[in-house]
Formats: C-alpha cells, sequence, structure tokens
C-alpha cells in the first residue's frame, strides 16, 4: 500500500496510483462536474511517469441528478446552478473542497514530499475548484503546477494584489472554446506563468482525445518532473 493512502483525510474519497520507483512526484486528480474518481484513476495508470503518484479524488459532494452511473456522481461546490441554457454552472462554494485539499496537502508534505513537485491535473469543474483552491494554498505552498482542461477562475474570486510564482497549463480543444480573454487576464493576475494549449477541433471535450494529445500533456509535464538518477544521490529535473 503506498504512503499516499494514508494521507488521504478522513472526509476525502479516492484512488491512489502508486509510482513504480520510489515517488518524488504527486499528480492530484480532480475529475469535472457528475463524474467519479474511476475516471481520472484509469488515465493515470495509462499515462504512468517515472517517480511519480497520482491520487484520483472523488468530488467532495455528490451531485443531486442521478446519471446512472455505478460510481455516483459527484461535485466540488456546495451548491447547483444552472445557466440561462439550462446546462449545470460550474462556479459554486469551493469551501470544502479547500478544506480537504489544505489537510491533504500538508500530510503529503509532511511524508517529505516537496509542494514544489506537487501537480494538479484537472477537468471542468474541478479545473476551477484547483485553480481557486491553489489560489488559496499558494501563500503557504509553491506548487509544481496546475494542468487545467476546460477549467477557469471563479468570477466571485478576489484576485491577488501580485500574481504567485505557479505555473498554469490550460488546455482547450479551440481558442476561446473553455475561457475567454478577460478570464485569461484573470489567470495571468492570479499565477505568474500562464500557458494556453489549443487542440484546434470542436469535437468532444477539452481532455485530450488522441494519442497525439495526450503526448503534448506527457511532453509539457515531463519538463517539471522530478526522477532519481541512480547515479547521483538526488533527484536531478526530468529534460
Amino acid at each position: 500500500m503506498s504512503f499516499l493512502t494514508d494521507c488521504l483525510p478522513s472526509n476525502a474519497h479516492g484512488q491512489v496510483i502508486p509510482a513504480k520507483e520510489q515517488t518524488y512526484n504527486v499528480v492530484i486528480m480532480m475529475h469535472g462536474l457528475g463524474d467519479s474518481e474511476q475516471s481520472f484513476a484509469q488515465a493515470a495508470r495509462n499515462i504512468p511517469l517515472p517517480n511519480t503518484s497520482y491520487i484520483s479524488l472523488r468530488g467532495v459532494y455528490r451531485l443531486p441528478l442521478d446519471f446512472g452511473t455505478p460510481e455516483g456522481n459527484w461535485m466540488w461546490g456546495e451548491d447547483v446552478h444552472f445557466d440561462m441554457k439550462g446546462d449545470l454552472e460550474s462556479e459554486a462554494d469551493f469551501s470544502k473542497c479547500l478544506s480537504v485539499l489544505r489537510e491533504l496537502i500538508r500530510r503529503i508534505v509532511d511524508r517529505g514530499i516537496l509542494s514544489t513537485r506537487i501537480f494538479f491535473f484537472s477537468f471542468g469543474q474541478g479545473g476551477m475548484a484547483a485553480l481557486y483552491c491553489v489560489s488559496q494554498l499558494a501563500s503557504t505552498y509553491q506548487f509544481g503546477g496546475v494542468f487545467s482542461f476546460g477549467g477557469k477562475l471563479p468570477l466571485a474570486m478576489t484576485l491577488p494584489s501580485s500574481p504567485f510564482p505557479i505555473s498554469v497549463y490550460l488546455f482547450e480543444k479551440r481558442k476561446n472554446s473553455s475561457l475567454d480573454d478577460y478570464e485569461e487576464s484573470r489567470l495571468k493576475r492570479t499565477f505568474r506563468s500562464v500557458q494556453r494549449i489549443c487542440w484546434n477541433r470542436d469535437e468532444k471535450t477539452d481532455m485530450p482525445s488522441s494519442p497525439r494529445e495526450w503526448y503534448v500533456f506527457i511532453e509539457t509535464i515531463s519538463k517539471k518532473l522530478y526522477v532519481h538518477n541512480r547515479l547521483y544521490e538526488d533527484a536531478i529535473q526530468l529534460s
């Protein structure tokens, strides 16, 4: 059993996909609105990275709608809102999510993992929750980065006086399909480095849907990871 299983708070649910080697990097995965931790846990098994363990978290609230999936349907915010088209809104109160992540990260760091080697892989509402929570924790921890597929900052959030030294990578299927220029400017006022990556397609979601797209993500995150070189005692950056 991975030591990361013991890091999960009592009010959190998730799956740990451990590294085959010693863990130096931890990727916290946060699914989209109405999904569960199962889908991202499977994605983690399909993209093993050196010295990297994954924690696929389940949303902290059950969605009060039943889509008939065996794992249930979950969300990261306390309340549910619909837009004028009748679609579910991602923006919500993420207070409980922040509390869970704060305790989870404290436990991970207490086990010897540097906060600069903690990353977030998130989609949709999970992306919004991750970006919000990272911004709230950035005065305590300097994270390795946020990889957000279709996520953006909550509009109700107050922006910091100066950007935090954290890298954010925004993936979307087409330019402005998930966030507009104003929302991008808010991210740049919150985080020092913001990079947008577009798949240039119209179908499916903002998540990678082909080996080429997954390779772009793997290539991007690999530049941030640390791997252990047996020739040296310390971990070195993967290049």
